[in-house]
């Protein structure tokens, strides 16, 4: 079940912690795949940065996305639709 997301400042909640993102196309095909550990997370509009341990900051444009949800069927799950195109964020548990 999926809840409609209006404030990405959620995101600066998580800490210390790893993030994986999958990024879909048409008919489930996943065509993107990456990981990483980061400290912090700051958010600028519809952009995540991603802060790691050896000061490099990972950014994450949501800004092409016209839907956000929280995917409520699992814990720390969020996507973001553009028409038949999607990422899906997903933070493991530390």
């Amino acid at each position: 079940m999926e809840k409609s997301l209006h404030d990405f400042t959620i995101f600066e909640d998580y800490r210390n912690r790893q993030v994986v993102l999958n990024y879909y196309q048409e008919d489930d095909f996943l065509w993107k795949r990456d990981g990483f550990h980061f400290e912090t997370i700051h958010v600028k509009g519809k952009i995540l940065l991603f802060l790691k341990k050896d000061g490099r900051t990972v950014e994450l444009p949501l800004t092409e996305f016209t839907a956000a949800a929280i995917n409520s069927d699992f814990q720390n799950y969020y996507i973001f639709k553009n028409g038949k195109c999607r990422l899906e964020i997903y933070f493991p548990h530390g």
